[in-house]
């Protein structure tokens, strides 16, 4: 590992040009036309719940094959 590998950030490891551009360009537009859900924030007071006051945020569902190609990459 070397020094550019570190981020300031606890806990991230960053991999440089791990996707090719083109395969990087796929992934996002995928990501931009998947159709999101509500992203649900844990507190202490109830297990789950949408709070836009709290979180706005969605959570997205990339497709098998997505899925699938970065798991390969990880893994490899």
């Amino acid at each position: 590992m070397n020094k550019a590998d570190v981020s300031p950030w606890p806990d991230l490891f960053i991999v440089k040009d791990f996707l090719a551009p083109d395969i990087c360009r796929e992934v996002v537009t995928e990501m931009d036309l998947a159709q999101g859900e509500a992203a649900r924030v844990y507190t202490r007071t109830t297990s789950t719940a949408v709070d836009q006051g709290i979180r706005q945020t969605l959570r997205l569902r990339p497709s098998h094959e997505i899925v699938e190609l970065i798991k390969t990459r990880l893994l490899a």
